[in-house]
């Protein structure tokens, strides 16, 4: 299905602008006043403490985002937007970008965006939603790779911090090569050395990283846990030395996956969301994050149905979509909790595909 494209600037705390692909734009009022302010706090504490516990509290919170960036123009410029692409059987992408001055209300989880009475837009079958990082250097293409489509797996259990559940997520991924071009490596004991060792060894296009993270209240930064040189307790990496380590070693992917486990060291600030960015402006064209620690099982659905699409050749932010989607289709309940919400999508490129269109055949088993 081909797609056209919704960007939503939001400017500062009083202004939002939505941009078309043709160039079409309109601007708006974005409804944030100290209600406003106190009302998103309070259901993010709740998102943070896992106190959200229907569908009905989750529709309040996306109805509140809603109408606080879609009002007025901007909310009938989408609409008219979403009515011309299904007339036309297009999905519609719709790309939020945060300028410097509403830099803070990045960290809202907007994956709850809720239109009134009708959908979730993360869920949504004729939408995308996704974030869109600006920098200087402009927006390029994701263009499709040469296969096959390199996937390193990178699993990181520190014998000091909590468990990480990692074989029920990574089986499913390694099935997919007997039906698609794809080449997976596997790396089991992530000191510094081994991770940019390996790296340097296979120069993945995707790097799925499964482990823990936690947030440095002292210096204000996100980290991950590799392991070190004992390879049993935790080695600490900064989310702005991170992103370095493919740059020393000349192999930047295309796409990083960063999973935090649930029952891991908490405290990480939105799950990644201080190193997604920095990944992104490191040249990593699009970052898949977790804003919540997630469900072994949800997180073993979302990638199974994320990489299979993937591998078909779909656009990144399609395949993180159509993931979403599988959540709520396959975990009862989905909907009264956080957990379709808690993928995140970060890109800096345009159209976002990583690997040629294939037509095979799947294993009779459906993995």
């Amino acid at each position: 299905m081909e797609s056209t494209e919704l960007r939503l600037v939001v400017q500062d705390d009083r202004t939002v602008r939505a941009v078309f692909q043709d160039g079409a734009e309109t601007s708006g009022e974005l409804k944030l006043d100290n209600l406003h302010r106190d009302l998103i706090g309070l259901f993010v504490d709740w998102l943070n403490q896992e106190k959200i516990t229907s569908r009905r509290e989750l529709e309040v919170f996306g109805t509140l985002l809603y109408k606080m960036l879609f009002s007025g123009e901007v909310g009938r410029f989408l609409e008219q937007k979403l009515f011309e692409a299904q007339r036309a059987n297009q999905r519609l992408r719709i790309q939020l970008t945060f300028a410097e001055k509403a830099a803070d209300l990045a960290s809202i989880p907007w994956e709850y965006l809720y239109e009134p009475e009708y959908y979730f837009l993360a869920t949504n079958v004729n939408l995308v939603l996704s974030r869109y990082i600006p920098l200087a250097t402009g927006r390029q293409n994701l263009a499709p790779g040469e296969s096959p489509l390199r996937i390193l797996l990178v699993v990181s259990k520190p014998l000091d911090l909590g468990p990480v559940v990692s074989d029920g997520v990574i089986e499913p991924i390694q099935k997919l090569e007997e039906a698609y071009p794809i080449k997976i490596d596997l790396l089991n004991k992530p000191t510094i050395d081994n991770f940019l060792s390996k790296v340097e060894e296979t120069k993945p296009h995707v790097m799925h990283f499964i482990g823990h993270g936690q947030f440095n209240k002292a210096e204000g930064k996100g980290e991950i846990a590799l392991l070190d040189v004992d390879e049993r307790s935790a080695r600490w990496v900064k989310d702005d030395e991170f992103p370095g380590f493919f740059a020393h070693m000349h192999s930047i992917p295309r796409l990083v996956f960063l999973h935090l486990c649930e029952g891991g060291a908490i405290d990480f600030r939105a799950g990644y969301a201080g190193l997604a960015p920095q990944l992104v402006l490191a040249e990593v064209q699009a970052v898949v994050a977790m804003q919540y620690p997630i469900s072994n099982d949800a997180a073993i659905i979302f990638s199974r149905a994320f990489y299979r699409e993937l591998a078909k050749g779909e656009p990144v932010d399609i395949a993180v979509q159509n993931a979403r989607w599988r959540i709520t289709t396959s975990i009862q309940n989905a909907y009264d909790n956080r957990v379709f919400g808690t993928p995140v999508l970060y890109m800096r490129s345009r159209d976002g595909i990583i690997q040629p269109v294939a037509t095979v055949t799947l294993p009779s088993n459906g993995s």
